[in-house]
């Protein structure tokens, strides 16, 4: 059996095989293959065998074919269907929506300093994590909770109305960063995420005065790096 993998191809293939799978997918699955009968031009299911080691090592090559991928260097974690990456301290533009926060509001498109961040995007939900270091972390890596409104101290952002990009690729971090950073924060999402003694408000202000965002204003989460990547 030969296998490729094309992210493009010819407007339509035939179908002449078909593989379904049956049982549990938590415990056991059966697969068992259907050859495709053309009956006066329907489709339709044929004869069933069970899966052959031929057949699977074809359908695993599918995968070995793919073509390499470029990885940025602050991605520091990627599957199929996450990925995470490291944004380095720096100073970025916040929008705020507060109902009841007139301090905060006056901070509305204001250039703010902000600590070194994780983000791990995984579907329609991303997470965020703050680092006290300003350096590519490792496994091990203690992270602190991402100091925002909109992010509670799990790291679950609330997304809102936020335009994400819509697929999990390495070369669209910025594009994630860029939805968080560009949406409005709005509210605060549970219990306080930071270390600092005042308000949010005057957590900012503090930063934008001393230009940098101190690590001492930093809340501990609990856990590391290697934690929070393989978390489902």
């Amino acid at each position: 059996m030969k296998a490729a993998l094309h992210e493009t191809g010819p407007a339509a293939h035939p179908l002449f095989r078909a593989i379904l799978l049956y049982g549990n997918p938590k415990s056991s699955v059966i697969a068992v293959e259907h050859k495709i009968v053309n009956d006066h031009g329907t489709p339709r299911l044929g004869t069933a065998r069970f899966v052959t080691n031929g057949v699977a090592t074809g359908l695993l090559k599918l995968f070995e074919r793919a073509p390499l991928q470029y990885v940025p260097p602050n991605v520091v974690a990627l599957s199929h269907q996450a990925i995470a990456w490291f944004e380095p301290a720096t100073k970025r533009r916040m929008l705020f929506e507060a109902r009841d926060d007139a301090a905060l509001n006056a901070l509305d498109n204001a250039e703010i300093p902000q600590p070194p961040l994780i983000f791990i995007a995984r579907s329609r939900s991303l997470s965020a994590f703050a680092l006290y270091k300003n350096e590519r972390p490792t496994l091990d890596t203690k992270l602190a909770m991402a100091p925002y409104w909109n992010v509670n101290s799990r790291g679950d952002v609330c997304l809102g109305s936020a335009e994400i990009p819509k697929t999990i690729n390495p070369t669209e971090t910025d594009a994630w960063t860029k939805s968080f950073f560009g949406s409005n924060f709005t509210h605060i999402s549970g219990s306080k995420v930071w270390a600092h003694p005042g308000t949010y408000a005057e957590m900012l202000t503090d930063a934008i005065e001393e230009d940098e965002f101190k690590t001492e204003w930093l809340r501990e989460s609990g856990r590391t790096l290697r934690e929070a990547i393989c978390s489902n």
